[in-house]
């Protein structure tokens, strides 16, 4: 008998504004429709969005949501700095293990910190699902990740070190992050997108949605738009903080770019419709990007038929290729700049790596990753 019940392990305050959020709650979601009992463990954390998670995500309450543990120290972090993470940290799957304590029956776990494959202490399959590779104790963490009965990975690059590092390959899936192709492949013209959102008709839009992380690659987009002087560039995301953190006297600090704070997401369709290009510009300077990273923004791209231009590196090109993007030299303000002006002035190239795209999109809904996932750790 196939194991039906799974306990999804994160130590994330949902909701969240962070892309994670989105992932965690559409994975569950997915999960559930393709017949699993699902149940969302996740951290009580002190958040400031007060909306109901379903509601938050655009989601049906089809799995249920238990929030566990006692103290939230992250508050204290500018006291105790990075020793509040690891105190919550640890209260949190203290206090996951004293819930599944008082849990009988067959269950799989299922965890995205490698801290929570431990949980085999209770006899359950444990699958652990890896996002990033840590800068430092390595070998600890490849110690915790051989306790894992599966690993999900989200790129090939990802299943490779787990494959050098001597762990099975028939042990490691490869499941892309996903998008909700119904809430992005929307009919919406750009005329109508500009309309809604009141933004200008007789100008080029290149856009970026997200955090304005550096590792994102925000600053050579802001750069290049010096050369684009004609066009607006519009940074849509990031909260306060991110914004002050900019360079408005560098990079940023030109007429024809606008930052926007962050959108609510079921606005996003809208923003990528209203656009005339699309661009990823994750920098090469940090491992996450380079190797590591499965952009969910990636996906929401190719899903809204608008031509995308993206940095040529190992963690993108597992998904795009040369058919369904234009790609550009990492951290070259230059290469991003041309790469932009190539799509705009050329329809067919724009019309032919759009809808290849749209085509391309297709094997990486959330449903489609959750069945991969599904059938993979019940066998």
């Amino acid at each position: 008998m196939k194991d039906k019940k799974l306990f999804y392990i994160t130590n994330t305050r949902i909701p969240t504004d962070l892309a994670h959020g989105i992932q965690i709650m559409n994975v569950c979601s997915a999960m559930a429709n393709e017949g699993m009992e699902v149940v969302l463990l996740v951290p009580k954390r002190v958040t400031n969005l007060y909306t109901e998670p379903f509601l938050y995500y655009g989601l049906k309450p089809n799995f249920t949501i238990k929030k566990v543990g006692l103290v939230d120290f992250l508050p204290l972090e500018k006291y105790l700095g990075r020793i509040a993470f690891w105190l919550q940290l640890l209260n949190f799957y203290l206090a996951c293990f004293f819930y599944l304590l008082f849990q009988s029956g067959k269950y799989i776990i299922y965890t995205r910190e490698i801290i929570g494959v431990l949980l085999s202490v209770f006899g359950r399959k444990v699958v652990y699902e890896c996002h990033n590779i840590p800068a430092s104790k390595q070998a600890i963490f490849l110690r915790l990740a051989q306790k894992a009965d599966k690993l999900v990975v989200i790129n090939e690059n990802l299943k490779k070190y787990f494959i050098q590092n001597f762990l099975p390959s028939q042990s490691i899936l490869v499941a892309h992050d996903g998008v909700d192709l119904e809430k992005f492949t929307t009919n919406l013209s750009q005329k109508q997108a500009r309309q809604t959102l009141g933004l200008p008709m007789d100008k080029k839009i290149i856009l970026y949605t997200g955090h304005l992380y550096k590792w994102k690659g925000v600053q050579i987009l802001a750069t290049a738009m010096s050369s684009l002087k004609d066009h607006l560039c519009y940074f849509v995301g990031g909260d306060k903080t991110e914004i002050n953190k900019l360079n408005f006297n560098g990079e940023f600090d030109k007429e024809n770019i606008i930052i926007v704070e962050q959108q609510p997401h079921d606005l996003i369709p809208t923003w990528l419709k209203a656009a005339d290009v699309l661009v990823l510009p994750n920098s090469s300077q940090e491992e996450i990007s380079r190797l590591y990273t499965s952009p969910l923004k990636m996906f929401e791209y190719m899903a809204s038929q608008r031509p995308l231009v993206a940095a040529y590196l190992p963690s993108l090109v597992n998904v795009l290729n040369k058919e369904n993007c234009v790609f550009f030299e990492a951290d070259n303000a230059k290469s991003l700049s041309d790469s932009i002006l190539r799509v705009i002035n050329d329809n067919a190239l724009a019309n032919h790596i759009s809808q290849q795209s749209i085509k391309d999109v297709r094997s990486y809904s959330w449903t489609s990753r959750a069945r991969k996932i599904v059938q993979f750790i019940q066998n």
